[in-house]
């Protein structure tokens, strides 16, 4: 038992040293690549990959901000834009002019972004709302065909005590006569 509970125990030793060791090891080797933010000197093309005759992706408008992925190709630019990721012909795509050029467009973009947050809200909050009110008229058409069940066995049972009476009255007037 001794030779057993001694494997166990430096086998967890192993496993608990390999989940410390590995994840620093992967996080030593992970390197870091830089982003640029340019912008579409005119209307340009998402391309699948670097050459003119791939599909094309997606069409962008000038002046479209475009994240700069990678510009290892001399004609090319690897880009991303939204969900879109693909290759641009770097004639296409010119950097912002200043600083401040670059700021007016995140600033553009984020009230862009938080109007779209705000309608997502209402129409949570007026989907939320709808969902209420559907329940509340499950509710009430249930209530009314459960009031409806319950007077018309009502009746029924009032019929029955009824017959029952006149049927009792009748033996009961038989008796007397006799």
């Amino acid at each position: 038992m001794k030779y057993f509970v001694k494997h166990i125990s430096a086998c967890l030793l192993v496993m608990l040293l390999c989940n410390i060791y590995f994840p620093v090891m992967a996080e030593e080797t992970m390197t870091e690549t830089t982003v640029f933010v340019m912008k579409t000197a005119n209307q340009a093309d998402i391309k699948e990959s670097a050459d003119n005759k791939s599909l094309t992706l997606l069409q962008l408008d000038k002046d479209t901000p475009v994240l700069i992925l990678n510009n290892a190709n001399t004609d090319w630019y690897e880009v991303k834009y939204q969900d879109t990721q693909g290759y641009m012909e770097k004639r296409n795509i010119k950097p912002y002019a200043d600083e401040e050029e670059l700021k007016q467009e995140f600033s553009d973009m984020e009230e862009y972004f938080q109007n779209g947050f705000a309608l997502v809200q209402k129409y949570q909050k007026d989907n939320q709302q709808n969902t209420i009110w559907k329940i509340v008229m499950v509710l009430m058409i249930a209530g009314i065909c459960v009031l409806a069940i319950y007077s018309y066995i009502k009746k029924r049972r009032i019929k029955g005590n009824d017959k029952e009476c006149t049927t009792n009255a009748g033996e009961v007037g038989k008796s007397i006569s006799r």
